[in-house]
């Protein structure tokens, strides 16, 4: 939560691991990160395969994801990474 700075300056892809068993043990909902990151301009992804394809819903208790801001897109499309 402190990296908005970052986030906002240079965009990265983010790559990360969703364990739904650890947030509930905090007693906290992952909607709260998946929001921030949304509010960055960032959008939701999980791996298929050798694709990314859009998050809809939390398939399993732990799932890796990947947060990309658009500004990143063009290169992940041109090479072949992500559906356009």
């Amino acid at each position: 939560m402190g990296g908005g700075g970052v986030l906002s300056r240079h965009k990265p892809s983010i790559c990360f691991e969703v364990s739904l068993t650890f947030w509930a043990y905090r007693n906290e909902s992952v909607d709260r990160l998946f929001e921030t990151l949304k509010g960055y301009g960032y959008e939701l992804f999980v791996l298929e395969g050798e694709r990314l394809r859009q998050y809809k819903w939390l398939s399993d208790r732990i799932i890796n994801m990947f947060a990309i801001h658009p500004y990143r897109m063009p290169e992940l499309l041109g090479k072949g990474i992500v559906d356009g």
